[in-house]
């Protein structure tokens, strides 16, 4: 990722200001640009080469008044060079950059129209003394920026913004309760005073002091798809999804891929090896400890080992490598990914594999490492919640057909059936008669200080939260995509790593399509996630494709945190001398999980929840909220 920092400013030196935010250790000195047109504004780059034609970058660029930074990559570049006239060799030899600034030349600020990617970009109008900062349209690359009194900021990561003297950005007390109470979430747009996030699919518009932010795209905004057979919309994934795997394979190094034993990263696998011929692709797949002795959540599966060699067994140029992390030291994890991302690590033992593959991919030469944590709103929809709209329309006799169908093939119960079909419309009363899950649900993997709880109704909003009172599928589907917003664990991956995660399934053009379509294609056939099952049929082995079960990431957690009791005791005196770790957090829970350490009962929610949730977040948590505090 190039990494981008700009400055308006109605006093002062701005170009010593944006100078500061690129200062440290995290930009390479050797990459940075400046450009200042006045005292008033400055913008600064931090170049980085991934792609292709990023040899021919020289940011800042500028066309006539225009004057563009930007973080970018361009899916649909052939397309967008023939409609902007560029013969194939004069496009070849333009970065993506050049390509954006010539698109908004040529149509101002509809020019995001005609874009498929990745990108947050940065334009200056002189003429209209006019600044624009544009997000990609699902969130790939972030954008964060200020405005304070007589200061207009923003820079990729909220780390450059946290180096502006003269404004407040401490911590969001608000926002870290909201964060231990419920987990990630759009609503919460950054965990520091002042700090906004420009959210996917946006433009904000700066003139005279005012700025205006602007939803420019969202994927169910678009006509509903409606086409001739089941196999007509399998043949119109399969293109979709082909073309967001190729366009994630441009790098101008080794190519790696995260490997689960889950529908989504296994499509990915497969896809990009098949494109790649006889170029080797690395898939790395996370295992557990060798003591682990497949104790884990009912219903889950532990060890996805086995499932992904079968995805790799069928392609002779995947290289398959099995990565067991319990070797890394899980504090200096959470610490060193809540430097880089500015966000406290929601799952620090998932952290670990994570990482682990990172550093693994690092070692090996590797610049991209594909990913598919998108997959469930996109390619692998479960779809059962369409199982509302038959009730909701009073078509009985082909609900009755579609459950039946579902539940012979192990894909629901009746319970289950019931749950998703007249759900979203009853009474909460009625939908915890109906589901086990919303009666169990107690708040335990939860750290936060009970006053606080108490204080700001974070239980009823955290039930809200996962359960939600969604009448019909649309409104399921929109907060699904609001749920998915990658661009901060991207940078921290760039930042870390100097590597680029891509996710294929985070695509404009499959969001678009999968949320427009028909919702029983997710059910063709009696299975759940049937549009991804039928269209790998020719590409993923009988045991991903039939699978109803899922794997646990991370499953071996319990051993992982066993062996480090004492660092995490030691971990929590410190969080301990936090003022606000002590009225954000329970920590004298968290004391007596680590004094009373189970010995059995890990395959229950209940050790799960408080052992291994709570704790693990709690910790993590405060492990930000006291390296925060000492970098002040």
């Amino acid at each position: 990722m190039t990494f981008i920092a700009g400055v308006l400013r109605r006093a002062g030196d701005a170009s010593a200001v944006v100078a500061d935010m690129l200062a440290g250790d995290l930009f390479p000195a050797s990459s940075l640009r400046f450009l200042s047109s006045s005292a008033a504004l400055a913008l600064g780059v931090s170049l980085t080469n991934d792609l292709p034609e990023d040899c021919f970058d020289s940011q800042p660029l500028r066309s006539g008044p225009h004057t563009l930074i930007c973080d970018i990559r361009i899916d649909n570049r052939a397309e967008l060079a023939a409609a902007l006239d560029f013969p194939a060799p004069e496009a070849a030899r333009m970065a993506d950059s050049a390509l954006f600034l010539a698109a908004w030349t040529r149509w101002q600020k509809d020019c995001v129209d005609h874009f498929t990617g990745a990108f947050a970009v940065a334009i200056w109008d002189s003429s209209r003394q006019e600044l624009c900062l544009v997000r990609d349209h699902c969130g790939e690359r972030p954008l964060y920026y200020l405005h304070d009194a007589g200061t207009f900021a923003f820079a990729s990561m909220p780390s450059a913004l946290r180096r502006i003297r003269d404004v407040d950005t401490s911590l969001d007390q608000d926002s870290l309760l909201h964060y231990v109470a419920t987990g990630p979430d759009s609503s919460i747009p950054t965990y520091f005073r002042n700090i906004q996030l420009l959210q996917p699919g946006h433009l904000l518009t700066l003139k005279q002091g005012e700025a205006a932010v602007k939803r420019y795209w969202h994927p169910m905004h678009g006509a509903p798809i409606r086409l001739g057979s089941d196999a007509a919309y399998v043949e119109a994934l399969v293109e979709r999804f082909d073309a967001a795997v190729r366009a994630r394979l441009r790098t101008t190094g080794k190519i790696g891929s995260q490997l689960s034993g889950g529908m989504d990263s296994s499509s990915v696998t497969a896809t990009a090896a098949h494109m790649l011929g006889t170029t080797e692709l690395t898939a790395f797949t996370a295992v557990p400890q060798a003591d682990f002795s497949n104790v884990t959540l009912v219903g889950r599966f532990g060890n996805e080992a086995a499932a992904a060699a079968k995805v790799a067994a069928m392609y002779p140029n995947v290289k398959h490598v099995l990565i067991e992390p319990s070797g890394l030291d899980l504090l200096k994890v959470v610490e060193q990914t809540g430097r880089l991302t500015d966000s406290p690590v929601y799952n620090p033992l998932n952290q670990m594999w994570v990482n682990a593959i990172l550093d693994e991919s690092r070692a090996r030469g590797i610049k991209v490492v594909l990913q598919a944590p998108c997959g469930n709103a996109t390619i692998s929809f479960g779809g059962l919640i369409g199982l509302s709209d038959l009730l909701r329309h009073g078509r009985w006799i082909q609900l009755i057909r579609q459950v039946m169908a579902l539940r012979s093939k192990g894909h629901t119960s009746w319970r289950g059936a019931a749950y998703w079909a007249a759900g979203g419309s009853l009474p909460m009363g009625l939908r915890k008669l109906i589901s086990p899950e919303l009666r169990a649900f107690d708040f335990s993997f939860s750290p936060v200080h009970p006053d606080r709880a108490r204080e700001h109704h974070l239980r009823e909003k955290a039930f809200l939260s996962f359960f939600g009172e969604d009448k019909d599928p649309q409104a399921y589907r929109r907060r699904l995509f609001d749920y998915y917003d990658t661009g901060f664990a991207n940078a921290g991956a760039s930042l870390g790593w100097g590597i680029s995660l891509r996710d294929a399934t985070q695509d404009k053009r499959l969001f678009e399509f999968c949320l427009s379509i028909p919702i029983e294609q997710y059910l063709v056939g009696g299975q759940s996630r049937s549009l991804v099952r039928r269209s790998m049929r020719d590409r993923l082995p009988p045991e991903i494709l039939n699978c109803t079960t899922r794997g646990l990431q991370a499953a071996d957690w319990y051993l992982t945190m066993g062996n480090r009791r004492k660092q995490m005791r030691e971990e929590l005196e410190c969080i301990r001398t936090s003022p606000m770790a002590r009225y954000l957090l329970d920590l004298d829970r968290l004391q007596m999980l680590l004094d009373t350490w189970p010995d059995s009962g890990f395959e229950t929610a209940r050790v799960y929840d408080s052992w291994h949730l709570a704790l693990s977040r709690g910790l993590a948590v405060g492990n930000f909220i006291r390296n925060f505090e000492a970098t002040r």
